[in-house]
């Protein structure tokens, strides 16, 4: 038979939910935020295997940022996705 006793939420990472956590002793856990679960679940869909391989664009007129978001995009999926090769190629003919 299963238990009745609640599941305990799970740890917060950062922030005053981590203080309280551990100025009790783990006595009181408020758990993560919002904001901190969302971003799990998040992280969680970015890590679901995909088959195949994928390309990915970044285009936009001159001085917008272009290099910045692509380098930024690449960067989170090389950290995110480490079972996989991320390669990031500028393409910029002005170059």
């Amino acid at each position: 038979m299963a238990s009745a006793r609640p599941q305990a939420p799970p740890p917060a990472g950062r922030g005053w939910r981590r203080l309280v956590r551990a100025a009790t002793f783990g006595l009181l856990n408020p758990g993560p935020s919002a904001v901190q679960r969302e971003e799990a679940e998040l992280e969680t869909a970015v890590r679901i295997p995909l088959r195949g391989n994928y390309k990915v664009g970044v285009l936009g007129k001159g001085g917008v940022g272009k290099t910045s978001v692509a380098a930024s995009v690449g960067s989170i999926l090389a950290e995110l996705r480490q079972q996989d090769r991320v390669v990031a190629i500028d393409a910029d003919t002005a170059f």
